[in-house]
C-alpha cells in the first residue's frame, strides 16, 4: 500500500490486513539520522574515554605528588637529622682538634708552654722586631745543682720542685712574658718589650723571688735557686742565634758559682 493513498483516504495502517507493507512511509529519526547518530556517539565514546583517561592520569599524577611529598619531607627530616649529626660531629672533632693542639703545645708536668710553642712565639716576636725594631729579651733559667735533687730525694720530689719553680716563675711575671718548659729543668722565658739593662734587672729579680718562694715551702727539699742567661736581640740575628747567647750566658754563671744572673755579650 502507498503511504500518500492512505493518508489521502484516511485510511489507518492498523486496518489493513496483517503482513501488509506500506510502501513511501514517514522514516523515523533513527532511520532519517542513522549516520549523524552514529558520529555523536562515537564523538561521546571518545569523549568519554579521554575524560576517563584524563580522570586517571589526574587521580595518579594526585597520588604521585602526594608520595614525592612524603618522600620530600622524609628526606628533608633526614637532611635535618644528618645536619645536626654533622654539626656535632664537627663541633667534637673541634673540640677535640683544639686539646689535641694544646697538649701539643703544654708541658705535661708543670702545665706552661713547651718548646714547639716557645720556638712559635720567639719567631713571631723576631718579626715584629724586623718590621717595628720593638726590642725583646729571652732568659734561659736552669735549677742549681738538680740532678743532685733526684738523685738525693727520687725523681718524685724532682718533679714537685719542677712545678713549685714554674708557679714562682709565672707569679713573679708581667701578665704579657710568656713562660715556657725549654727541656728537663732549664725555663726559658720571653720577655717582649725589654731591653739589657731592664731584662738583666728582671733576671735578678726573678732569681730572688725563685728563692724567696720555693725555700718557703714546707717541704724543706723543693729550696731551690736558679741561674739565669740573660740575652737581647740584636740586628740581624736569628732565634737560635739569640737562644744560644742566653745559653752560654747561664753556663757561664753556673762555672762561675751559680745562684745568679749573667748578662750575654
Amino acid at each position: 500500500f502507498d503511504q500518500k493513498v492512505l493518508d489521502e483516504w484516511k485510511i489507518s495502517a492498523s486496518r489493513l490486513p496483517a503482513g501488509s507493507i506500506i510502501l513511501y512511509g514517514e522514516k523515523s529519526f533513527l532511520q532519517e539520522h542513522w549516520q549523524l547518530v552514529l558520529i555523536v556517539a562515537a564523538i561521546i565514546t571518545l569523549q568519554s574515554g579521554l575524560i576517563f583517561n584524563l580522570v586517571r592520569n589526574i587521580r595518579r599524577r594526585t597520588k604521585a605528588e602526594a608520595e614525592i611529598r612524603l618522600l620530600n619531607e622524609s628526606l628533608e627530616g633526614t637532611v635535618a637529622e644528618r645536619t645536626l649529626e654533622l654539626r656535632d660531629a664537627n663541633a667534637k672533632l673541634a673540640e677535640l682538634n683544639q686539646a689535641l693542639d694544646h697538649t701539643a703545645r703544654i708541658d705535661a708536668l708543670t702545665g706552661l708552654y713547651n718548646r714547639r710553642h716557645m720556638d712559635e712565639r720567639l719567631r713571631e716576636e723576631l718579626e715584629v722586631f724586623r718590621r717595628l725594631q720593638e726590642e725583646f729579651s729571652v732568659m734561659i733559667a736552669d735549677i742549681d745543682d738538680f740532678k743532685v735533687v733526684n738523685d738525693t730525694h727520687g725523681h718524685e720530689v724532682g718533679d714537685q720542685v719542677l712545678k713549685v719553680l714554674a708557679e714562682a716563675l709565672c707569679s713573679s711575671v708581667r701578665e704579657y712574658d710568656i713562660v715556657s718548659r725549654w727541656g728537663g729543668e732549664e725555663f726559658l722565658l720571653l720577655l717582649p718589650g725589654l731591653g739589657e739593662a731592664d731584662a738583666f734587672d728582671r733576671a735578678e729579680m726573678l732569681r730572688s723571688k725563685v728563692q724567696e718562694i720555693t725555700c718557703s715551702q714546707a717541704d724543706p727539699f723543693l729550696c731551690v735557686t736558679i741561674t739565669i742567661g740573660v740575652a737581647t736581640i740584636r740586628e740581624n740575628e736569628s732565634v737560635s742565634q739569640l737562644v744560644n747567647r742566653a745559653d752560654v750566658a747561664l753556663y757561664q754563671g753556673k762555672y762561675s758559682g751559680k745562684n745568679k744572673s749573667v748578662l750575654a755579650r
